[in-house]
């Protein structure tokens, strides 16, 4: 489950799960990882991070939980569901407190369901797309899974390789915002090359970058103009942080979007507070038919 969570190597793994911030006893660690590469759960050679096979996971949470639904995914939604969960750094920012719960276990006394844990946050995660999607009859509805998979897988490649240039945008907005300079803002050098190499409209391109070139700098004269007169100032140094927070999520939300009605249906039966979401589902159906 932490694999799942967070992949990271087995030394790392036995400091979670033994609770210290030193050498963990490899002796206690070492047998449970091979039984878990041998049962197919984890992936990973010797001194490569452990992942998790999405493949196995979905395919136990379908025979294990929705089997009892009466609403299994077919081979089509398995394979998409694989798909959503390719980038699992939404679960990683939003599940720290399971860390914390097996950690706060009594001594040698183990009562985490792992299996249990995942099919319960996918399925809060599913019923909460599952409602924005509801909610807002201009979400584009698409009825293909294969098509839907290499769109979401392309989407997946293309927030890859752009990522080394989000991060350097990201610690420019930051240090331009809370600096005391008063020069004009420009943005980087790396955010013309990204434009130039993606074939993007360069002229639309000049007026987007214009535009976040203005706000930066009026933003900044604020907040300098602010801490002169000895305002209080608002927390922007916080606000910076949800950027990447936002960013780092994103292509796990953009996945879950795209999804199909049907699909995220069916997982969000995972959920064991699901009753009351799909009454409110019922609501919210009710209330598109009738606008």
């Amino acid at each position: 489950m932490l694999a799942f969570l967070e992949p990271r190597s087995a030394y790392k793994l036995g400091q979670i799960v033994q609770n210290t911030t030193d050498k963990p006893d490899s002796s206690m660690m070492t047998p449970h990882i091979n039984a878990l590469k041998n049962s197919d759960y984890l992936l990973g050679e010797k001194k490569e991070k452990l992942s998790p096979n999405l493949t196995k996971l979905i395919s136990e949470i379908n025979t294990t939980f929705l089997s009892q639904k009466q609403d299994m995914l077919d081979k089509n939604e398995s394979d998409l569901l694989v798909s959503l969960l390719r980038d699992r750094t939404f679960f990683q920012l939003v599940s720290k407190e399971i860390t914390q719960d097996i950690q706060g276990q009594q001594f040698r006394t183990h009562n985490i369901d792992a299996l249990k844990i995942i099919s319960d946050k996918l399925g809060l995660i599913a019923a909460m797309f599952l409602l924005l999607k509801i909610l807002n009859p201009d979400t584009k509805q698409q009825d293909d899974s294969q098509q839907t998979k290499e769109e979401i897988d392309e989407f997946h490649s293309v927030w890859s390789e752009t990522a080394p240039t989000r991060d350097t945008l990201f610690s420019w907005l930051s240090n331009q915002i809370i600096s005391s300079k008063k020069t004009t803002v420009h943005t980087p050098k790396s955010l013309d090359n990204l434009a130039y190499k993606n074939n993007i409209n360069m002229a639309e391109f000049v007026k987007i970058k214009q535009n976040l070139e203005e706000n930066v700098t009026l933003t900044r004269n604020r907040l300098q103009k602010m801490i002169k007169n000895k305002q209080e100032i608002p927390p922007i140094k916080s606000l910076l942080d949800l950027v990447p927070f936002f960013f780092k999520t994103f292509p796990t939300s953009k996945a879950f979007t795209m999804a199909p009605e049907n699909l995220l249906l069916k997982v969000a039966k995972l959920w064991s507070n699901y009753d009351g979401v799909a009454m409110a589902i019922g609501f919210a159906k009710t209330f598109n038919t009738k606008t």
